[in-house]
């Protein structure tokens, strides 16, 4: 997680509510059922805290409402999900993400840590959310990660 907001922000930049959601996540990550999800959700959230809170309710393209059904297109470079009718019109970037990757994302954006540290995902789950995330990450940060 320190590895996250390093590369994530500029040296000495100050922000308190990064630095609080990082005091937050090393606090359970000791005590977390599943340290992965712990640290996925962390890292969405620093996302969200530095500005970049993908869109999951509208299309990034269209500013639509968002039709929940079992596959959704989510594109990283726009940040967040695309409707039906602008998937017609171009794919280009596009991901294929499930329903449940779409409603666990907003929930860990609003969720504390301190809730998520006690919860579990399914692993098919897991192996799609660390996909998504990291590719989010490392597309808007321009860095990847070498550790979680």
């Amino acid at each position: 997680c320190v590895e996250v907001v390093n590369k994530l922000t500029e040296e000495r930049e100050i922000n308190i509510g990064l630095f609080n959601s990082l005091k937050e996540v090393l606090h359970y990550l000791r005590e977390s059922n599943d340290p992965k999800l712990l640290t996925l959700s962390f890292k969405w959230q620093t996302m969200s805290i530095l500005g970049y809170r993908p869109s999951l309710d509208h299309c990034c393209r269209c500013n639509k409402r968002v039709e929940e059904q079992k596959d959704m297109h989510f594109n990283i470079k726009e940040g967040g999900l695309v409707c039906n009718n602008c998937i017609a019109k171009d794919r280009e970037g596009c991901i294929k993400v499930s329903l449940y990757f779409n409603k666990l994302v907003r929930k860990i954006l609003i969720i504390p840590l301190s809730t998520i540290s006690s919860a579990t995902i399914p692993d098919e789950r897991m192996k799609e959310l660390e996909k998504i995330t990291d590719l989010y990450i490392a597309y808007h940060s321009e860095k990847s990660f070498k550790t979680d």
